[in-house]
């Protein structure tokens, strides 16, 4: 959702992809786009940038792969 790598632990990558991300689906830059997919954005972009999400969020997928 954020156009990172799956593990991706870069945060100066994930906030400049965040931001690029957003100005797409931004509601007041894209009337077209859904509201929930920003707020879903931001959500993903809460989890990569937050350590312990993060964490949690990288042992889900090893376990899933």
């Amino acid at each position: 959702m954020v156009g990172v790598p799956r593990f991706s632990s870069d945060l100066k990558a994930i906030r400049k992809a965040y931001r690029a991300r957003a100005l797409q689906l931004h509601p007041d830059k894209n009337p077209s786009v859904s509201p929930e997919k920003f707020h879903h954005l931001n959500q993903a972009f809460l989890v990569l940038t937050t350590n312990g999400l993060k964490r949690e969020y990288d042992e889900t997928l090893l376990s899933s792969s």
